[in-house]
C-alpha cells in the first residue's frame, strides 16, 4: 500500500475571517491528508493542523509528527489488522496524527467494502421522514416570534 501526505489551505469565502473566543481570529483551515492507495481503493483521512487553541500543538509540530509517522509505518500490513492493533503501535504520536491515520484505514476499509464509514461501523441507514432538520419554521410569524423570545431571554440575562 503506498502512503501519501498532502496539504491545503481552505480559506473562507469573501476575506471572511472567523473569531472564537480561544482561538482568536482564523482565516482559513490548515489541513493535511493521508492517502491511501492499494492500487485499487483508495482511502483518504484528513485532520486541521492551525488547532495550537485545541491541543497546544503548532502547525509544524503537527505537520512533521504526521510526517515523521507516515514515514516509520509499515504501509505492508493489512489496513484491517492495522487498526485492530492501532492502540498497541500508533500509541507513540500525538493524537493528531492518531486520528489522521485512524480516519484514513477507516476510510480505506469502508471503501474497499463498498460500504460508508458509518455503514462500515455499524450504522444502518435511516429513511428520511421527509422532514427538515432544523425546528425552526420558514414562516415569517413564528420566525418574528422565535426571534422576539430569544430576545427577551438575552434582555432577562439568563
Amino acid at each position: 500500500m503506498r502512503a501519501s501526505l498532502h496539504s491545503a489551505d481552505l480559506h473562507y469565502g469573501g476575506n471572511l475571517v472567523l473569531h472564537t473566543a480561544s482561538s482568536g481570529s482564523i482565516s482559513h483551515l490548515s489541513e493535511i491528508y493521508l492517502r491511501l492507495d492499494d492500487g485499487g481503493t483508495v482511502g483518504v483521512g484528513e485532520v486541521r493542523v492551525n488547532i495550537a487553541y485545541l491541543n497546544g500543538y503548532a502547525p509544524e509540530t503537527v505537520t512533521q509528527a504526521a510526517v515523521a509517522a507516515v514515514s516509520t509505518i509499515d504501509w505492508a500490513r493489512d489496513p484491517a489488522d492495522m487498526l485492530a492493533t492501532m492502540p498497541q503501535w500508533a500509541a507513540r504520536f500525538i493524537a493528531p496524527v492518531r486520528a489522521l491515520i485512524d480516519c484514513a484505514l477507516h476510510d480505506l476499509i469502508a471503501r474497499r467494502a463498498g460500504a460508508s464509514v458509518a455503514a462500515s461501523l455499524g450504522e444502518t441507514p435511516r429513511r428520511s421522514s421527509g422532514r427538515p432538520i432544523s425546528r425552526f419554521s420558514s414562516r415569517p410569524r413564528k420566525r418574528f416570534l422565535l426571534r422576539r423570545k430569544a430576545m427577551s431571554i438575552a434582555a432577562s440575562g439568563i
